[in-house]
């Protein structure tokens, strides 16, 4: 686990997951990232919009990855906090 990533799902949150949205559960796997504990979701992420929301965060942050991006996810972090 890094400082800075996305936050790993629930167990159970996986299983409904896979169930009722398929694309997104693959499209989980295929980014591929260290878990971190915190990131795009927890700063600019809506619950009201559920997963989608959350996979193209996940996007975002992967392609955007780089120290720069890094400390300001830690500053509006602790903004947030």
């Amino acid at each position: 686990m890094s400082l800075i990533g996305p936050r790993p799902l629930l167990e159970n949150d996986l299983i409904i997951l896979k169930q009722n949205n398929p694309d997104l559960y693959r499209r989980r796997i295929i980014l591929n990232s260290n878990p971190g504990i915190t990131g795009c979701w927890q700063i600019w992420g809506d619950r009201k919009e559920g997963t989608k929301i959350l996979f193209i965060l996940m996007s975002f942050m992967k392609k955007k990855k780089s120290p720069l991006f890094d400390l300001k996810i830690m500053i509006n972090t602790a903004r947030v906090v």
